[in-house]
């Protein structure tokens, strides 16, 4: 009898431990999804960026591949947030690699539309710097529960990792 009810308690901590682990997770999630609208403008402007670049120069260059692989993985239903927001930080890492080129710099220059879809791009990740707070805060908040007792041994068991962070740097 005793045997059973501390087979009962524990079973019963470690549903209350994963049903938080998923509370938190739904609020990644949900912190994430208020960030969609942005994300997408971040997106479309890299997108048109390219296809601006592709009809002025007449060629595809390597990195336009990457940035339309990564622009789709961000907005992708069938992705995990988890890869939403890695994709995000490594389109723009990427993005701002190939503007800081000396040729594309002089592009900016020489070609209106360019420098006014970079204009665009750096006001959207100005505007989405300053939104990023909440799901930073989620996944800090998150983060730092999975490395304390009870939960890390718990995310152990399931191979629950630490979740990725918003780098925005302008």
């Amino acid at each position: 009898m005793i045997l059973l009810i501390v087979l009962l308690t524990l079973v019963a901590m470690l549903v209350g431990l994963y049903r938080n682990l998923q509370r938190r997770q739904f609020l990644i999630r949900a912190a994430f999804k208020q960030l969609d609208e942005i994300i997408g403008q971040a997106s479309e402007t890299a997108g048109k960026f390219v296809e601006t670049l592709r009809e002025t120069k007449g060629n595809d260059l390597n990195e336009f591949t990457i940035i339309n692989q990564l622009r789709w993985q961000t907005t992708s239903r069938k992705v995990s947030v988890e890869n939403k927001a890695q994709a995000l930080n490594e389109l723009i890492l990427q993005f701002e690699r190939m503007c800081r080129q000396p040729e594309q710099q002089n592009n900016l220059k020489d070609i209106p539309q360019l420098g006014n879809l970079y204009q665009t791009w750096e006001n959207t990740l100005n505007l989405l710097d300053t939104e990023k707070e909440t799901y930073n805060y989620a996944i800090l908040d998150y983060n730092n529960i999975i490395k304390k007792f009870p939960y890390k041994q718990f995310g152990r068991l399931l191979r629950i990792l630490p979740k990725t962070a918003l780098q925005i740097s302008n």
